[in-house]
């Protein structure tokens, strides 16, 4: 596995811990069975960092949780306005497949979105440069369009 498989990884796991944290700060009764999938997300990443080496797995998950509790904190100011945003948004059915999936386990069939572009306004108000790719851009490369991970301290 290369450094920026690592990397990317690293970013994925953060990702998902930060929404949990954040989860949790605005709607802390909010039920464990909701992280279920995200968790098991993270463990296979962890598995892919750390085939043979739990320990190293179990480090990596409490350093990237710090970081994440790290960011949260940081930048609260903006995840409490997007979650204000997205809360005065209408209610919409939920997708199809999210349905199928069971994204709400059988607890909603409706949910709150916000667009591609209003997400992009909602960021640039904070001075945050965002931008929409679209599928037949092909991948992107987040070593040149995300800040290096070292630096999300």
């Amino acid at each position: 596995m290369t450094e920026q498989d690592q990397t990317e990884r690293k970013r994925t796991i953060v990702a998902i811990y930060a929404a949990h944290i954040a989860q949790e700060k605005v709607f802390p009764d909010c039920p464990e069975q909701g992280w279920v999938k995200d968790r098991e997300t993270v463990r296979k990443l962890l598995v892919e960092m750390h085939p043979n080496d739990t320990e190293a797995r179990h480090q990596t998950a409490s350093e990237i949780r710090g970081r994440a509790e790290k960011l949260v904190a940081l930048h609260w100011n903006i995840i409490e306005a997007l979650a204000r945003a997205l809360l005065a948004k209408s209610w919409t059915p939920q997708p199809p497949v999210e349905i199928e999936e069971n994204w709400s386990q059988g607890e909603a069939k409706t949910e709150k979105q916000m667009t591609g572009a209003e997400i992009v306004a909602f960021f640039e108000g904070f001075g945050i440069p965002a931008a929409i790719r679209q599928l037949s851009q092909g991948t992107c490369d987040s070593a040149t369009t995300a800040p290096y991970y070292d630096s999300l301290a």
